[in-house]
């Protein structure tokens, strides 16, 4: 949760400012690893004009860095927590197609993260943004999207969602046994999520 800081640490050094949207699809998809985000951050700011106003969008993420704009973990979650059922099967069966740029047990580990914070808005009644953001340790732009996923989704859907992400994580980890391909895992645990 202290990668963002950094993130924006890093670059109000260098006199760059990130738009909030723009720093979340980083952090959620370049994680922890200061070294690579560092590495992409410096191919963004080579690439812009001297003259041009130093601010990042997600619009230069997805263009320097090998995002798609459509079917990435990002727009799931956004689908998931929207329960929309034909996005999220779309994106699922892209993702599982990319599996090589794309490790469905890092996209079970990120969803995973996800419903706990549902969960845990979810045991709360009433909450501001700002306390949302506290409680969830995250950038205040990104608890719209916990909020909204807590209210079209009841306490038992988000438990069961997460019993659901925990068997799909044994079984790509080989503890339970299962015939089905990495990719049949993630389509069955998408299916089974918006149920």
């Amino acid at each position: 949760n202290q990668i963002g800081d950094w993130i924006e640490q890093w670059l109000r050094l260098r006199n760059v400012a990130i738009e909030p949207q723009a720093l979340i699809l980083l952090v959620s998809c370049l994680g922890a690893n200061l070294q690579l985000i560092e590495n992409e951050l410096n191919k963004i700011l080579a690439q812009q004009p001297e003259n041009k106003a130093a601010r990042i969008d997600k619009d230069m993420i997805y263009e320097n860095i090998n995002i798609d704009k459509e079917f990435n973990i990002f727009e799931l979650i956004n689908a998931l927590g929207e329960r929309n059922g034909l996005k999220s099967i779309q994106i699922a069966t892209y993702l599982s197609l990319q599996a090589k740029n794309n490790p469905t047990i890092m996209i079970v580990a990120q969803l995973y993260s996800f419903y706990l914070k549902v969960a845990k808005l979810k045991q709360r009644r009433n909450i501001s943004e700002g306390e949302a953001a506290k409680l969830l340790g995250v950038h205040p732009f990104w608890v719209k999207q916990y909020l909204a996923a807590a209210r079209v989704h009841t306490f038992s859907q988000v438990v069961g969602n997460i019993q659901h992400l925990q068997e799909a994580d044994l079984a790509l980890k080989g503890i339970s046994t299962t015939q089905m391909s990495e990719a049949h895992i993630l389509k069955s645990l998408v299916l089974n999520l918006l149920h």
